[in-house]
């Protein structure tokens, strides 16, 4: 693991580990009223991690939970099953200037050609940059981030979300359809945990780790309270 990584667990009051998207309402209700009490000066510290770990078991699906200290070992950071997320944008763009990744770089020159108008480049994150609440997918999908260049936008994991996060005031907007559009985040922020999208979705454990620069950067720049990793098949319920 690397120690920028590894810095998450200093500064983060829970990691909610759960992957199903039917389980939105109930688990961003509970993490807005949470951070809205927080804000307002009724709850902090061990109180925050409480009405969190309150939220949890409110949901109907089952959510893996996770504190400073054991968050090292359950968020397998070194490429394991969940990794978080990445900060400033990676220089990843064509095979000629393939940096780290030409596996990526070079999929993303077929698809450009394969598909002209789409993004096909690093997905930035997209949100608030002070936000206290931060929402980290795998990687971008062919025809969702990866066209339109925003974190879940023009997918159906992304309908659910955007919905949700505008009805528990998260969004200004309930949908979320290009990158230039109007929709503002409030107190939250999405990335991905590799910023190009990889063959069949699915990025090696080595890329997975190299990205792991930007997710120190973006963790020293501003560290999130709360962080769901919606990391695996967005399909799987947890």
């Amino acid at each position: 693991m690397q120690r920028g990584a590894a810095a998450l667990a200093a500064g983060c009051d829970m990691v909610l580990l759960c992957n199903a998207p039917e389980a939105a309402p109930a688990l961003l209700g509970g993490i807005a009223g949470a951070l809205n009490q927080r804000r307002a000066g009724a709850m902090r510290g061990a109180r925050l991690a409480q009405g969190l770990e309150a939220a949890a078991a409110r949901c109907p699906f089952r959510v893996g939970q996770g504190r400073p200290g054991p968050l090292r070992r359950r968020l397998r950071l070194d490429g394991g099953r969940h990794p978080i997320a990445q900060g400033p944008i990676c220089p990843t763009a064509s095979a000629s200037t393939a940096g780290d990744c030409p596996r990526l770089a070079g999929f993303l020159d077929q698809v450009r050609r394969e598909h002209r108008g789409y993004h096909g480049r690093p997905v930035p994150q997209f949100g608030d940059a002070a936000a206290e609440f931060l929402i980290v997918a795998l990687a971008p999908g062919m025809h969702g981030a990866n066209r339109t260049g925003r974190p879940f936008t023009g997918d159906h994991a992304g309908i659910i979300l955007y919905r949700t996060l505008h009805q528990f005031g998260f969004a200004s907007l309930a949908v979320s359809e290009a990158a230039d559009d109007p929709l503002l985040l409030k107190n939250c922020r999405i990335s991905n945990a590799v910023k190009c999208l990889p063959p069949q979705n699915k990025p090696l454990p080595e890329e997975i780790r190299r990205c792991n620069r930007y997710l120190a950067a973006e963790l020293r720049q501003r560290p999130p309270r709360v962080i769901w990793p919606w990391a695996a098949s967005p399909t799987r319920r947890c």
